[in-house]
C-alpha cells in the first residue's frame, strides 16, 4: 500500500501517460497539439493566415493539464482531460485521434 501511494504521489506534476498522443482541436486557437511521454508539448496554430508549430512542455495534476507553449501569444492554457477529450473552457476542446 505504501508503495502505491508514494508512485501515485511521484506522477503529481509529471508527464502522464494517459494524456499522451495527438489532439485535434475545435473553437480553439490550436489547430492540433501533440503531448508525448517526456512532457513535451508541440501545438500548430494557424495565426494571421499563417501555420505555425511551436513546442512547449506540459504538466499534468490530477485531471488538469497545463500546457505551456512560450511562442504563443496566450503561452498557457489548462485543460481538463476526460477520456480522449481535453477540454479548456471557452478557449477550446481537442480531442485524441
Amino acid at each position: 500500500m505504501l508503495l502505491l501511494g508514494v508512485l501515485a504521489l511521484s506522477a503529481c506534476g509529471s508527464a502522464g501517460a494517459s494524456v499522451t498522443g495527438t489532439y485535434a482541436c475545435t473553437d480553439s486557437i490550436l489547430d492540433t497539439l501533440r503531448l508525448t511521454s517526456d512532457g513535451k508539448a508541440s501545438a500548430t496554430a494557424t495565426l494571421f493566415g499563417e501555420t505555425q508549430t511551436k513546442d512547449g512542455t506540459y504538466q499534468v495534476n490530477g485531471d488538469k493539464v497545463t500546457v505551456t507553449i512560450p511562442a504563443f501569444p496566450a503561452p498557457t492554457a489548462v485543460f481538463t482531460h476526460s477520456g480522449t477529450t481535453l477540454d479548456a473552457g471557452v478557449n477550446g476542446k481537442c480531442t485524441k485521434h
